[in-house]
């Protein structure tokens, strides 16, 4: 695997096994309730997360770091210039005399390695780290971040539009980036997030549900709760309703692509006739397709479709 080399990394590399670890002190006058288990640090943040490693290491599920986006600015409270007081002295005390010449990507790598060290050992096995970050170190940190936790445990570049464009370089920035890494990728990971407004339909068909309004009826209203809300689609697909108001959407099994998918007889569930195969062929493998298709679980609707498992047939 290509590795990124830099001025001072052969003095940091091993950096966070030589950071002393500290006793972490309760401040009482800034404390709230005796049992909670909520932390905040006041301190570098290199110690900080050495001396949580006797308590954390291992059991951490999700952390956000924001670290300094090293965009040349000094007037930020936290410096963004990697160049405060306080790192120079810590690059002159690990790195040596050399840190003079380096160059500002130079400093902000030697800070970023100890401290991404020290947050992976934090991860338990399902953890997930995300780093938020912009075009100034960011294909940097994608280096130094595929080294540390692994290539192949590099989940997304989340791109999102920060709405304050940037045009100091003749065109318009508008983005920065999270990079979203885990402990270990062979450990399935969901990453979801509801989407507005779910909990409104819920509510609807619950209140659809307690009047007892028939499934065709029901179908019409949740749809008309659709057009007058605005919902975009991927609400508006699931706009049909079960025996007992569970919510469900229907997708083509057409294969969606140019280029052929599969074909073979899927036999409709009453007449046991294959059933017409689609244009494009069928959207699955036959082995997936079997696994989705179960007629012996099968339920005829009010409009005389079936449901068979996962598939709806018309």
């Amino acid at each position: 695997m290509p590795t990124l080399n830099w001025i001072g990394k052969e003095a940091v590399v091993n950096h966070d096994k030589e950071v002393p670890f500290r006793l972490l002190k309760k401040v009482k006058s800034a404390s709230v309730g005796e049992n909670s288990q909520n932390l905040i640090i006041h301190g570098d943040n290199l110690e900080a997360l050495k001396a949580l490693m006797p308590y954390y290491q291992g059991k951490i599920k999700c952390i956000y770091i924001d670290p300094p986006y090293n965009t040349g600015k000094d007037e930020w409270v936290y410096n963004d210039r990697v160049n405060s007081p306080k790192i120079k002295k810590w690059l002159g005390k690990v790195v040596g005399g050399e840190s003079d010449d380096l160059c500002r990507h130079d400093k902000w790598l030697c800070m970023m390695m100890p401290r991404l060290k020290l947050l992976k050992e934090l991860l338990n096995d399902r953890g997930v780290i995300f780093i938020s970050i912009d075009e100034n170190e960011e294909h940097h940190l994608r280096n130094l971040c595929d080294e540390i936790f692994g290539a192949d445990n590099f989940i997304e570049k989340i791109i999102w539009n920060k709405r304050i464009p940037k045009n100091d370089k003749g065109i318009g920035n508008i983005h920065e980036y999270i990079l979203v890494y885990v402990k270990d990728k062979l450990i399935r990971h969901e990453f979801k997030m509801p989407k507005e407004g779910v909990d409104d339909v819920y509510e609807f068909v619950e209140k659809l549900k307690k009047k007892k309004i028939p499934i065709a009826d029901a179908e019409k209203e949740l749809k008309r709760f659709y057009n007058k809300k605005g919902y975009d689609r991927g609400i508006t697909l699931y706009c049909n309703l079960d025996d007992n108001y569970r919510i469900w959407g229907k997708i083509n099994v057409s294969w969606p692509n140019a280029k052929d998918g599969p074909r073979y007889d899927v036999l409709h569930p009453k007449t046991k006739k294959p059933s017409r195969v689609p244009d494009n062929g069928w959207r699955y493998k036959k082995e997936t397709f079997e696994k989705y298709l179960d007629y012996n679980n099968m339920v005829e609707r009010y409009d005389h479709s079936f449901v068979c498992g996962q598939i709806w047939v018309a």
